[in-house]
């Protein structure tokens, strides 16, 4: 977000947190990747943190001294994919600490 105000979209990521598991084999592709694979799918535990390493489509971008980065982070993509779970309001709680990138943790069942 720029000093005054006006905010620029700069790119995005998805990753349905249930195959929040990293690839673990060598991958030719640059990025983080994740398996999908039915064995490695695991609900987050209510009231647990666990880490979400979520790719971003790359861009290129100078961000000026003065400007902020902001992450927005919604529960689905209606336009994309079917919401999960399909009733009920999902609630996630984020953390930030200095020695991981990011830690969600769910306050229900989110598959």
């Amino acid at each position: 977000m720029a000093p005054d105000g006006k905010v620029t979209y700069i790119t995005e990521g998805m990753l349905r947190l249930i195959h929040r598991k990293p690839l673990t084999e060598q991958s030719e592709c640059a990025g983080e990747y994740h398996s999908f694979k039915q064995a490695d799918a695991a609900p987050l535990v209510p009231g647990k943190a666990d880490t979400a390493l979520i790719g971003l489509f790359p861009t290129s971008i100078l961000i000026k001294k003065g400007h902020r980065i902001r992450i927005a982070i919604a529960g689905h993509d209606a336009a994309m994919f079917r919401r999960y779970p399909a009733a009920g309001t999902p609630e996630y709680t984020i953390y930030r600490h200095s020695a991981y990138f990011l830690y969600i943790a769910s306050q229900g069942k989110i598959n």
